[in-house]
């Protein structure tokens, strides 16, 4: 499969162009006529159309006009919606309001530049209330990371706060060759089941910028790592406190605790500022 479209390297664009990986992956993303689906960037619309016309709805985000200019040329279907925008300052709530959909059974779906791959993950985790699932490509060292278990080099905050907000799972790798331009890495299709959420986040402003603090130096202690934290402003008393009452031992080092230990920690450190 060719296309009459340079990828951009300063957009981190790679077109997939192998047909059976492709509809590999519509069968993993597998819409339904009640599915809205916000693809974040579709490029040529290698798999938009196919994904369009079994869904309900598609919005295709792109900051690139170029490519959404390609692929409205070479995709004529009244199902899809194309965005020309950054999918970062995208609020779903907004396309909620604006086209007056009903706000459920969203996924995000897409082809993630590596570039900015970490930072629409934690666009991701800030609008999961309107989300029920993503289907994303993206490194595989970064699909790994995502679902490693505490203990391992692997674990950290994206583990961490993705674990918390979803059930992640790693569908099956991909190779190089299935891209123009070939990437020098590996690729992995994951998907993150957020609807129902696996746990009861209470206090989001304080539980990720906990996770945030405890891996900022992943090899001290967490006593001394959250009470020299500037984004986290903690006294040592209430360290103390909050790991007494979660029965953990502040000697322990970030990637030790659980997503479990984490949203624990958060919500005690809620009640301790409370009490002033």
């Amino acid at each position: 499969m060719t296309y009459e479209l340079l990828p951009k390297k300063k957009l981190g664009q790679h077109f997939l162009n192998q047909p059976a990986t492709i509809q590999k992956i519509i069968s993993a993303i597998n819409p339904t006529m009640n599915d809205i689906v916000i693809e974040i960037g579709p490029g040529p619309g290698t798999i938009t159309g196919k994904i369009a016309d079994l869904a309900k709805k598609l919005y295709a985000v792109d900051i690139d006009p170029d490519v959404l200019a390609y692929a409205q040329t070479h995709i004529q279907n009244s199902n899809i919606t194309w965005l020309n925008t950054n999918i970062l300052q995208t609020k779903i709530s907004n396309i909620i309001l604006e086209h007056e959909l009903t706000p459920s059974n969203i996924t995000i779906a897409g082809n993630l530049p590596y570039n900015i791959s970490s930072q629409i993950l934690f666009w991701i985790i800030n609008e999961r209330k309107w989300i029920d699932r993503a289907i994303i490509m993206l490194q595989k060292e970064v699909a790994c990371r995502i679902c490693a278990q505490p203990n391992s080099k692997s674990y950290g905050i994206l583990s961490v706060a993705l674990q918390l907000i979803s059930k992640p799972k790693i569908l099956f790798h991909i190779s190089p060759n299935n891209f123009y331009p070939p990437p020098d890495v590996m690729s992995s299709l994951l998907s993150l089941d957020i609807q129902p959420t696996p746990f009861t986040i209470k206090y989001p402003d304080i539980l990720f910028p906990l996770i945030r603090a405890a891996f900022s130096k992943r090899r001290k202690i967490l006593k001394n790592t959250l009470s020299n934290n500037p984004h986290l402003i903690i006294s040592l008393e209430d360290i103390n406190t909050i790991f007494k009452q979660t029965n953990l031992d502040p000697q322990m080092r970030a990637e030790m605790l659980t997503p479990q230990n984490f949203l624990d920690l958060s919500n005690e450190l809620f009640k301790t500022r409370r009490a002033y």
